[in-house]
């Protein structure tokens, strides 16, 4: 029986047991990584605000706004302004050069050296002042402490959406808020309003605080603290696997061995199985063994009634198919018959719905069927219903035929016999015609029939039906010609 055991219960186990772990493990590490993440970001984001808050206050407003006026004045009046995603160009260094005279100002030296002093005490990217203009929608740079590519006097950035609100209420400023670009990496961005002495907003103090390397320790720190997990999780396994082993696994597989006998014993000869099996504790064992005897004797007697009732289920399905055969088939050709016409009808029907229906009806109605009946008796009629059937099948080989009346006959044409209905329609009046005029035939063997075709559609057809009255309507049009305007002649 081992032999074709996939997964032991020992090894389902040992499975089992990893999984709860390596879930519950990797549930701990990532609500773990989240709490320090969130510690990190919370202290990082008090930070960036008491330091952006302090220097609005140390900024002396009014030389701010002196600043602020100069560089906007040039900004309003240049008409072609570069914005910093074409640094470097030579089209950004000769806008940029329009503001040369900012940084000679008093004001700009004072603020900016104030400003790299705060800088540098507090170990941030970048402290600087921006005004962020309604119009444009951009925040313009007055002045940059960075040490490490400062944005000039005039350069400008679209703001982020989530400063819009600083349009309509400049008091605001930016609320701290974490970016992560490929220049600059993780950064998290303060800005508070600087005021003059007037009180009016000139510009803004911003603070840019890198969190690039506290990201690599919280990096450092996941991979640490998972290696620690799957070492636990390691441990937690193998004791798991030990207990389990001992005190369940292998009393089973004792029951299962007892049970492997019973299956190879022959128990017509009244040996073996569970019945001889003999229990003298009074625990649970006996219990067990009690309950397995007493499934011995229901599962004997469930098995024989299912083998009757199995042969009974069998001989109703066989003629159940015996009777669905018949009623969906034409006794005198065999063919199918227009009960079944009408399911396949069905499927077509939710073809044109879904918009993927390709499909084509033929209809062959035979001549002169009646006269032949008369003339020659019915038995000469259905030799040439039986002829003509044959005909129509070796002309349409792999699309349904269904006799639809007395002498009538459909045929719906999809996939190969779709492609090819034409040549196949063509090749079909040849045989009828061929057939028509030998002479050397007798009478009831001379089939003669009209046929006609119509392909669907979708944008005349809106229904099977459509398409069938269509094909109708050109078999209709052959036999009038075939009979000379009287295509009534039966």
């Amino acid at each position: 029986m081992g032999e074709y055991m996939i997964f032991s219960l020992k090894k389902k186990t040992l499975i089992l047991i990893s999984l709860f772990s390596l879930v519950f493990g990797g549930a701990a590490l990532f609500l773990c990584s989240y709490i320090v993440d969130d510690i990190v970001t919370a202290d990082y984001t008090s930070k960036v605000r008491h330091l952006a808050t302090a220097t609005g206050h140390q900024i002396d407003g009014d030389k701010a706004a002196k600043i602020q006026k100069k560089v906007m004045k040039i900004y309003r009046h240049t008409e072609n302004k570069v914005g910093s995603e074409e640094w470097g160009t030579p089209a950004f260094n000769e806008y940029i050069s329009l503001f040369d005279d900012v940084t000679k100002m008093k004001e700009y030296t004072e603020i900016h050296d104030q400003m790299e002093g705060i800088q540098d005490d507090n170990e941030v990217s970048s402290v600087y002042l921006i005004y962020v203009d309604k119009e444009t929608r951009n925040g313009i740079y007055l002045v940059d402490a960075a040490h490490d590519d400062p944005c000039p006097p005039g350069c400008f950035d679209p703001i982020y959406e989530v400063n819009y609100e600083s349009l309509e209420n400049p008091e605001r400023g930016y609320p701290p808020y974490i970016t992560n670009t490929e220049p600059y990496g993780w950064l998290i961005t303060c800005a508070v309003a600087v005021k003059d002495s007037s009180g009016e907003v000139v510009c803004y103090a911003a603070v840019d605080a890198s969190m690039t390397e506290i990201r690599a320790k919280q990096r450092k720190f996941f991979y640490l603290t998972g290696a620690v997990f799957l070492v636990l999780i390691i441990l937690i396994t193998v004791v798991g696997y030990v207990v389990i082993n001992r005190y369940i696994v292998k009393p089973i597989r004792e029951l299962s061995t007892a049970a492997r006998k019973y299956c190879d014993t022959d128990l017509k000869s009244g040996k073996g199985g569970f019945s001889h099996i003999v229990v003298t504790s009074h625990d649970e064992i006996r219990e067990l063994a009690d309950s397995m005897k007493q499934m011995e004797y229901d599962l004997n007697e469930y098995i024989s009634n299912l083998l009757r009732t199995r042969e009974q289920l069998v001989r109703t399905r066989e003629r159940a198919e015996l009777m669905s055969e018949m009623a969906n088939k034409d006794s005198l050709t065999g063919l199918r018959n227009k009960r079944a016409y009408e399911v396949d009808i069905e499927r077509l029907t939710q073809e044109i719905q879904d918009g993927y229906a390709r499909f084509g009806i033929v209809m062959v109605d035979m001549n002169y069927l009646k006269r032949m009946n008369d003339n020659y008796g019915h038995d000469k009629g259905d030799y040439a219903l039986q002829k003509l059937t044959r005909m129509i099948c070796d002309s349409f080989k792999h699309s349904p035929v269904y006799r639809f009346g007395g002498d009538e006959f459909v045929v719906i044409v999809e996939n190969i016999d779709y492609r090819d209905v034409n040549e196949l329609v063509r090749g079909f009046r040849e045989s009828i015609d061929a057939s028509d005029k030998n002479e050397n035939l007798d009478p009831w063997e001379r089939v003669s029939a009209a046929i006609g075709f119509a392909i669907y559609d979708e944008h005349r057809d809106k229904t099977v039906d459509d398409v069938f009255h269509r094909a109708d309507d050109s078999m209709y049009e052959q036999k009038t010609k075939m009979k000379g305007g009287n295509p009534e002649e039966r």
